[in-house]
């Protein structure tokens, strides 16, 4: 538990020993070069710092490797600033032409040499530090089912399987309870496991959900990791717990922090290893009878409405995880989908007073909730989307609504525990359709308001920080800067924020005035005395690896520092090593008892994660990183029948779909996702009059809701269609043998051609798709003449084609779709002779990376995500 700009409760918790400072004169060198401990992606920006006097601003430095050879040379840029009195200048270091892969570090001559850092491919320097960043919560589970090989780590609160409900408390204005604890039932509760909320023991369901919330999108990122997912489930496992079916209550808390101090206290009046707590013998109601026996605190009385912050983030947990498991295991995630539907349901959005978090209130004052309920509604639509649940476009329709009341009103922040609308708006910026509360631009342009604000502080700031590092949080912010960057790269395709997000990944990881790591156990500097029980009591040289700490804080803070009882000193020696470095209003100090910039958390360390696993597969430009589409399946139409047989994966088989009639055998038929669900639907185009029929769902129940005539089209044109303007809805159009031109519009109405483009040859067939994976679809065609398969990225323009390549046989016919879910359409044929598809995972020839027989002879290709 961490309190949000305010003081902790407990004196308890600090250590007993005499501050020791060091100052600039004190130091052994006058000059730093701080760097990026871990490293940097080999084709992207490189900067380090040179912590130093005015004096040395444009001197020269070199880049050695591993064996002492230079490698590069340069000029010290000119100084950013003075950062305080003894350290005058801050000059970057600028050795982006540096691109080979190794270990180096950097020499300023005959004044410093900086710490030695990697150079690599994002995914293989950042991959690893989201991975390690799960090992914290290895070392802060509770329950029997701890894993003794971390911190040498014991079962502890075994009570919590039998717990009691109490009624909220009520607190006096220093957090302390107001007399005594009164039961609110009889029956116990089994809320056993999960994990602890930072230092302290305390468990909260607010941060737990939020820190699987970040833990399920790094999951789902496309990084999958299974050490990851093994922690996923033992949190999952909790939550779930936390939420009782039968009564529709959520608990919101195990544990009291502190007692009345006269009577009974709580967690956070001793310090002590956990499974000591197991062994308190003293009666009911006194002295530490609390810490053993834990009071469980609800949320809502039985079957009433529920606070709507934990409404939203506690659905979306469970809805992620439905879509994390649709595929792999679709009957658990029609059981998360089924949890996450009922606690969204039950969300009190009128007169809301004082939200849920912790009790008291202040461990984690918040009062923004429509934040989480766009979060909970878009994760909910995501996850019907994945399991065909019919209520996806619902939960779409109230995920934009709340998505509005977000934007509309005057709190906003990057991504971190009090704000989750960054993430909610760049999932939902992914299927938005038009006439929603809420559009596209919008919620991009929502991504852009709150980076282009990081990236104002970044360019006043000397280190390059975006985040305010003299309040709490700066850790987290910054994790949440990255992860936000790292969204919008994936939702526009563009690389505009990309340096900002290597510059902030640069601060966190040692590039910062102080020149350490704030994760620990990463980089050559880390914290070593972390404001954590088990770490510092469990023996000397124990390593809390993967925790991130609060950070650097503001000064006045620290003059709340307090020695206490039963902690093992650390540092040893009392040397606060990092007192030279303070300046402009902020302060790092690696002591046990410094918790306002030393204590490690749930929520910090889950953000940092996702900021790495997003970070780390692709770098600056890399792939996208948002929810994970669906692959593209199979199908076939029939002529003789006009019937259309489609199969939900790409194997043999009989179809999954029930069959239906597509026109009466004159039309064309044509596949797209017309509402922006996810799902295709079908449609014809009937060249007797020229209009186009679509249907959204895939029977032939009712008649097509969309009907029109296209003005611009001719009874002899092929029909397309495709997302050209990447709203997330597909729209028709027409291609025309004879003078080869395309013509289309951006919705389903009649009306003249909004796009007008050449392309093709008279005895080609066109082709449309998202070859660039930047979520725009445009053309490209097949010459059966040779075989010939060519490509452009833009949907207008003269432009040569970006891929040409021949693929197939004589006979075949081209498909082309999304079959890895990468977000990318790539080729495909369908082999009549064989009636076999051949599909590529890339545009380029080769064998097919997925085989799959499906049809008979007559019939032709049918591509589209039927899910």
């Amino acid at each position: 538990m961490r309190l949000r700009l305010t003081a902790a409760l407990s004196a308890a918790a600090l250590i007993g020993s005499t501050l020791v400072g060091v100052t600039a004169a004190q130091a052994a060198v006058t000059s730093f070069i701080r760097v990026n401990q871990v490293g940097y992606p080999a084709d992207g920006p490189k900067t380090a710092f040179l912590l130093g006097t005015t004096a040395q601003a444009g001197t020269s430095f070199q880049v050695v490797d591993g064996a002492g050879t230079q490698v590069l040379a340069g000029t010290v840029g000119a100084s950013l600033g003075s950062w305080n009195s003894s350290y005058t200048a801050v000059a970057p270091i600028d050795f982006s032409a540096l691109r080979t892969a190794g270990q180096y570090s950097i020499r300023v001559n005959g004044v410093t040499t900086s710490p030695t850092f990697s150079v690599g491919t994002a995914g293989g320097l950042y991959a690893p530090v989201s991975a390690t960043m799960t090992k914290f919560f290895q070392a802060n589970r509770d329950g029997a089912n701890v894993l003794p090989n971390v911190l040498n780590r014991k079962p502890s609160h075994l009570a919590d399987s039998s717990a009691t409900v109490y009624k909220k408390p009520v607190f006096d204005e220093e957090g302390a309870i107001v007399g005594g604890l009164t039961k609110a039932q009889t029956a116990t509760v089994d809320v056993s496991g999960g994990w602890f909320d930072a230092g302290d023991y305390l468990k909260f369901t607010h941060t737990a959900a939020y820190a699987l919330d970040t833990l399920l999108i790094a999951q789902r990122s496309g990084s999958p990791d299974s050490t990851r997912a093994a922690e996923i489930d033992f949190g999952l496992d909790w939550l779930d717990k936390m939420w009782d079916d039968n009564t529709s209550v959520l608990y919101a808390q195990v544990g009291i922090g502190g007692g009345d101090n006269e009577t009974y206290f709580g967690d956070h009046d001793t310090w002590r290893l956990p499974e000591t707590d197991d062994t308190i013998t003293d009666p009911a109601g006194t002295d530490l009878y609390y810490v053993r026996h834990r009071p469980v605190f609800r949320a809502n009385e039985p079957g009433a409405k529920l606070s709507p912050n934990l409404a939203g983030r506690v659905s979306a947990a469970f809805a992620i995880a439905a879509q994390v498991h649709a595929t792999s295991d679709p009957t658990r995630a029609r059981s998360e989908l089924t949890k996450a539907a009922a606690i969204y349901g039950l969300a009190k959005t009128t007169s809301v007073g004082e939200l849920v978090t912790t009790f008291p209130h202040d461990y984690y004052g918040e009062d923004l909730w429509t934040d989480d309920m766009a979060f909970g509604g878009v994760e909910l639509h995501l996850a019907a989307k994945a399991l065909g649940d019919s209520r996806a476009a619902s939960w779409l329709t109230q995920a934009a609504q709340w998505s509005r009341q977000y934007l509309d009103g005057d709190e906003h922040d990057t991504l971190n525990l009090y704000d989750v609308g960054s993430v909610a708006n760049a999932d939902l910026a992914t299927v938005i359709g038009s006439g929603a509360a809420v559009t596209r631009a919008e919620l991009v342009a929502s991504l852009e308001q709150q980076l282009d604000a990081g990236v104002a502080r970044a360019n006043a700031d000397r280190f390059r920080a975006g985040a305010v590092y003299n309040d709490y949080d700066s850790t987290s912010h910054t994790f949440g800067l990255i992860a936000q960057a790292a969204r919008y790269r994936d939702i526009t395709g563009s690389t505009k924020y990309a340096t900002f997000a290597q510059q902030q990944a640069n601060w966190v990881l040692g590039g910062n005035p102080w020149g350490t790591s704030l994760i620990v156990g990463v980089g050559s500097t880390y914290p070593k005395c972390p404001h954590h029980q088990i770490a510092n009591l469990v023996g000397t040289g124990s390593v809390l690896a993967g925790a991130a700490v609060n950070g650097p804080n503001g000064t006045a803070t620290f003059d709340e520092l307090e020695p206490g009882d039963d902690v093992r000193a650390c540092p040893a020696d009392g040397v606060d090593r990092y007192a030279a470095f303070n300046g402009n209003g902020a302060r790092y100090m690696d002591r046990v008892e410094a918790w306002m910039s030393n204590e490690p958390a749930i929520d910090f360390t889950s953000t940092g994660a996702v900021a790495f696993s997003l970070l780390g597969p692709g770098g600056p430009g890399g792939p996208g990183t948002g929810p994970a589409p669906h692959a593209d399946t199979i199908g076939v139409f029939r002529p003789s029948n006009h019937t259309a047989y489609l199969r939900t994966s790409i194997t043999p088989g009989n179809n999954d779909v029930p069959a239906f009639a597509i026109g009466d055998g004159s039309q064309a038929p044509v596949i797209g996702d017309w509402d922006g669900d996810g799902v295709d639907g079908w449609g014809y185009f009937d060249p007797a009059d020229r209009s186009f029929h679509l249907r959204d769902a895939l029977d032939a129940d009712e008649e097509p809701g969309v009907v029109f005539v296209a003005g611009y089209a001719a009874s002899g044109d092929v029909p397309i269609a495709g997302d050209f303007d990447g709203d997330g809805k597909d729209t028709v159009g027409t291609w025309r043998p004879s003078d080869q031109l395309v013509r289309l519009r951006n919705s389903n109405t009649a009306g003249a051609a909004e796009v007008t483009q050449s392309f093709g040859k008279s005895t080609t067939t066109p082709l449309t798709g998202d070859w660039d994976g930047d979520g725009h679809d445009s053309l490209g065609y097949y010459d059966p003449a040779d075989r010939s398969f060519h490509l452009r990225n833009a949907l207008t323009g003269t432009g040569p084609s970006d891929f040409t390549f021949v693929y197939g046989s004589v006979g075949d016919k081209p498909v082309m779709g999304d079959w890895n879910a990468d977000g990318r359409d790539t080729v495909g044929i369908w082999r009549p002779s064989t009636k076999e598809f051949n599909l590529r995972d890339t545009n380029q020839p080769g064998d097919a990376d997925v085989r799959a027989a499906y049809g008979a002879t007559t019939d032709r290709p049918m591509v589209g995500d039927w899910r």
